[in-house]
């Protein structure tokens, strides 16, 4: 498009917003924009001449640079509340310190509002430049193309992040360029990971398994040397979604699929370690916490939000942080945690909204992640302060895991396809069942 009908538009859209919305425009108003309107009509006219002539230039697609930032309020809508809210408050009130012509304010809303907005289509937008929220989440964002591609804005040569390719790890991106674009930036990212009894490992001459095979072996040593049965979880749907996805792709087509053969296969596996009692899940008072902290069981998955709650004194152990494990031919280890997204408005809006996502990966991310608990999902290798937080050994584990991070997809229906991995875990611990014809019902159930 170029500048001249860019200036055209920016005429009309001033015009209009100018105007209270009960308000009618006056006549010599009316006469201005149906003017603008015809040169308008007439600029198309020779545009579509002009691409129709197959030896004119192209239209030049780079951002305009005569777009200006600005002046009114760009509205987040976010999901924090309490501690996590006002580190957000905090970064957003720096960030309008800097006087740049962009006034942010950032709006505490529930999960259900976001998606409420979205299903609503764009008459809500106005009021909505950025959403915060867990990606899988907003899927609805996506079923409407709501969210707006932030690709060009980040190769932009003058407000782009030239260093993007390396300031992100591959799978992290993979995640923020679902459906083709970029169009999430993550605040952080947290998972589940493995708490052992380091003193324990060591006694027996053991390591900390890497994958799920040297897991279950490392779980029978253990049970043939101490009786006990050495890995438990409370988190069906993180263990099965990271199990599985470590033996088979099971979203496919934009569903859940995990009746395939190399899933049946590693199901039965799982089903006949809980058998031998090599694996347990959960306990009368639904807590595994305290069989870890007391030494009766070696392994231990849950988030790394335990890491400041978990009291092994009784035990009398060290305690060691591991990755969840995973397939070597498969690597996959799931990580969470919330991005931003950018709404489809005019031109100057989105512009900035880009850029305060810059700065929240320049100058928040690292604040965020340290109160959120999660791994800063940016290199910023530069920075004294992401060094010294990567030192923190459960922050280190995350911060490895996103070499091989998976993520939940944003398909239709993944927030309730994933409870039917509650399901397959019950499959699973009745040992009564069988195994195949109950993943075929679940797999009918998914595809109702």
């Amino acid at each position: 498009m170029n500048k001249f009908r860019i200036v055209l538009i920016l005429s009309v859209l001033l015009l209009t917003s100018c105007s209270n919305s009960q308000e009618l425009v006056d006549d010599s108003q009316k006469e201005q924009l149906t003017e603008e309107i015809a040169v308008n009509d007439e600029v198309d006219e020779v545009e579509k001449e002009l691409a129709d002539d197959e030896s004119s230039p192209e239209i030049d697609e780079e951002l305009p640079e005569d777009i200006e930032m600005p002046d009114s309020e760009i509205i987040i809508w976010h999901i924090f509340s309490d501690e996590i809210e006002e580190e957000l408050q905090r970064i957003v009130e720096n960030y309008n310190s800097k006087e740049n012509g962009i006034i942010v304010e950032a709006v505490s809303k529930e999960s259900k509002d976001l998606q409420m907005a979205l299903k609503d289509g764009h008459s809500n937008f106005a009021k909505i430049d950025m959403m915060i929220d867990f990606p899988f989440m907003l899927e609805e964002g996506f079923l409407n193309d709501s969210f707006t591609d932030l690709s060009r804005y980040i190769e932009d040569e003058s407000i782009g992040i030239s260093n993007f390719d390396s300031l992100v790890e591959k799978n992290i991106k993979n995640e923020m360029s679902q459906k083709g674009g970029i169009y999430n930036f993550p605040l952080s990212r947290t998972g589940n990971i493995i708490y052992y009894n380091k003193t324990l490992l060591d006694s027996l001459n053991l390591k900390m398994p890497s994958n799920w095979d040297e897991l279950e072996l490392t779980s029978k040593e253990i049970m043939a040397k101490t009786g006990k049965p050495a890995f438990g979880t409370e988190s069906a749907i993180e263990f099965i979604d990271s199990y599985l996805n470590s033996y088979s792709d099971i979203y496919i087509d934009d569903k859940l699929n995990v009746n395939s053969a190399e899933s049946l296969e590693a199901l039965n596996r799982l089903k006949s370690n809980f058998k031998e009692n090599l694996y347990i899940f959960n306990t009368d008072d639904g807590s595994l916490l305290g069989a870890f902290e007391t030494g009766e069981i070696a392994f231990y998955m849950a988030s790394s939000y335990y890491s400041d709650i978990i009291n092994h004194e009784d035990g009398g152990f060290e305690i060691g942080y591991s990755a969840m494990p995973s397939n070597p031919k498969k690597p996959y280890k799931l990580m969470v945690g919330p991005s931003i997204f950018v709404l489809n408005s005019d031109e100057s809006r989105q512009r900035a909204s880009f850029d305060f996502i810059k700065y929240m990966v320049e100058e928040g991310s690292i604040p965020f992640s340290k109160l959120y608990g999660g791994a800063v999902p940016y290199k910023l290798e530069d920075n004294d302060e992401y060094i010294e937080y990567n030192q923190d050994p459960v922050i280190k584990v995350l911060n490895d895991m996103q070499k091989d991070a998976g993520y939940i997809p944003m398909i239709p229906g993944i927030i309730d396809s994933r409870f039917y991995f509650n399901e397959i875990m019950n499959a699973i611990l009745d040992q009564d069942m069988d195994l195949k014809s109950a993943i075929e019902g679940i797999q009918a159930e998914i595809d109702k």
